[in-house]
């Protein structure tokens, strides 16, 4: 045999060996893996593993070296240089894995990137010095799934970045806000580690420029739709976040975190945008056009005078036990009223509204003290039931 039919049989070996590859790649399954190993000079059933590929759950292809798979003496800084001038990439941490991706269409040029990282990396002269590829059919052994605790937000969102970056096979960036940009559609979001709480949170705005009122409203009666979704509105705006407790941080829950996240954004953003922003504002409070005859009359005496007298305030209601409750049972319901609405607006995150309705409610408590006053000065007064003896002068 000649050298070049040697070194032809050489070649089509390779070659069939990465044809062989290819279709052992294309029937990987999402999470599945496969390991290249050489066989041992020592005889023995365990090969010296090299390279690890898999499908990852983004349906793309990925092969990866571990740094314990590399020479630790002289060879190593060329067998790097070698790997990075085939398109690998060394991952951050501390480990300095070196990973290469394809897309789900390029298992022909995956296999042929394995190739010759084993031909040129680590000089294996001819496919029968391998192990046939392993691991598509077999079942993974149980392992034990250890968590990291993170010690600090800056460390939490370090963890964040790896993952991400492990998942997509691409560079994470994290924006001038300490953020990490969402891919997220239709509207953007992103995710921030938060540094009171253990924990990461995905958040966006889903709609601008909204009546709180009304947006409060639909808010309010709709926000357990979406378990584990908060919905608040500040500033005119409808904020959404989702928060991940991360004490012990694991991809598995965070991934589980970003998809109830990602479904969220994909199945409703849109319609809390649109129904948010139809929403109608609220109607004011009731007005002195609708209240009870007369009863605007005490409203202003108590507006100017905070100490009315029980007496003067009787006056104002002819001395008339039934006016008074009638004024009473008003002014108690749109106390509730307000009540009511001010646990709404704190409920959906809008504290100036709610406020507003806890002052409200106040001046409607001022209002039934002073007419309460005005029931018992009715038990000492002469002129009960006679309003022309008062000596002011009444209107209706």
């Amino acid at each position: 045999m000649t050298l070049n039919d040697f070194d032809g049989e050489l070649d089509a070996a390779w070659r069939r060996y990465r044809i062989d590859l290819a279709d052992r790649l294309a029937g990987l399954v999402p999470g599945g893996a496969m390991e290249i190993s050489t066989i041992r000079l020592d005889s023995s059933d365990e090969g010296q593993p090299l390279m690890t590929l898999t499908l990852t759950a983004s349906r793309r292809f990925r092969c990866r070296v571990h740094a314990t798979q590399l020479p630790a003496d002289d060879r190593r800084p060329d067998h790097v240089r070698r790997l990075l001038d085939l398109g690998f990439r060394k991952l951050r941490g501390r480990d300095g894995d070196h990973v290469v991706d394809t897309g789900k269409r390029q298992v022909d040029r995956m296999a042929s990137i394995v190739v010759t990282a084993l031909r040129e990396v680590w000089a294996v002269v001819h496919p029968e010095f391998l192990r046939a590829p392993h691991g598509v059919s077999m079942p993974a052994e149980p392992t034990i799934e250890l968590a990291t605790l993170a010690h600090d937000s800056t460390h939490l969102l370090s963890l964040v970045m790896e993952t991400l970056e492990e998942f997509t096979g691409v560079p994470v960036h994290v924006d001038r806000h300490g953020e990490i940009p969402l891919p997220t559609d239709p509207v953007k979001s992103w995710l921030r580690a938060n540094h009171d709480t253990a924990s990461i949170e995905c958040y966006t705005i889903l709609a601008d420029h909204v009546t709180s009122s009304g947006a409060a409203d639909f808010v309010a009666a709709n926000g357990r739709r979406w378990p584990g979704i908060c919905l608040s509105i500040e500033d005119g705006r409808v904020h959404a976040s989702h928060r991940v407790e991360c004490s012990a941080y694991h991809p598995a829950n965070f991934f589980a975190g970003l998809e109830i996240w990602d479904s969220f954004i994909r199945e409703s953003a849109s319609e809390i945008e649109d129904r948010c922003r139809r929403a109608c504002q609220r109607p004011e409070p009731v007005h002195r056009g609708e209240m009870p005859t007369g009863l605007d009359g005490v409203l202003d005496l108590v507006d100017g005078d905070s100490d009315a007298d029980g007496l003067t305030v009787a006056a104002l209601c002819r001395y008339d036990e039934a006016t008074i409750r009638r004024y009473l049972r008003h002014c108690a319901q749109q106390s509730r009223r307000c009540r009511g609405d001010e646990r709404a607006c704190r409920h959906v995150g809008d504290a100036a509204q709610a406020e507003r309705r806890a002052e409200e409610a106040r001046e409607w408590r001022h209002v039934i003290r002073c007419l309460g006053t005005a029931l018992r000065a009715l038990d000492d007064t002469p002129h009960r039931g006679h309003p022309e003896e008062s000596g002011h002068e009444h209107t209706t």
